[in-house]
């Protein structure tokens, strides 16, 4: 009998955790549906107006989405390290082809030294160090 005691305590511990992970997927299916639901209603508010019909919104609003778009695309363009940059640096033996590719690291670099001030620039700084030790292993500080 103690082995047929034991699988009942068994399955009834099973059947409890069971149930707790199904209450913990319920609210996390919810709370993805209401994410869901939030991220729709801003991208609607942030998308130009399909029509003039449509929106009560002024037809200048998306020159000036467009205003705000062009440099803040500029500004995110600056601050990244493409990954066939990286990749071509980590994961390639020196060749032509390095060439090019120290020459856009470079511009990125000073890109990012420019732009110290923005958390992005600097988050990514400790990235863009690491390449330029294997870039430049003997420069202390880069060229």
């Amino acid at each position: 009998m103690d082995l047929l005691d034991s699988l009942e305590s068994f399955l009834s511990t099973f059947q409890r955790d069971l149930s707790s992970v199904s209450g913990q997927i319920s609210d996390l299916q919810s709370r993805s549906r209401d994410m869901e639901g939030r991220l729709k209603s801003r991208r609607v508010r942030l998308s130009p107006p399909l029509s003039p019909e449509l929106s009560s919104r002024p037809r200048s609003s998306g020159r000036r989405l467009q205003k705000i778009e062009k440099p803040l695309a500029s500004l995110i363009s600056g601050l990244t390290l493409p990954p066939t940059l990286v990749t071509t640096i980590l994961d390639t033996d020196v060749s032509e082809l390095w060439i090019p590719t120290v020459a856009d690291f470079e511009r990125r670099l000073e890109a990012l030294k420019v732009r110290g001030r923005v958390r992005a620039a600097r988050d990514l700084g400790e990235v863009a160090e690491g390449l330029r030790i294997v870039v430049w292993p003997s420069s202390p500080a880069g060229r």
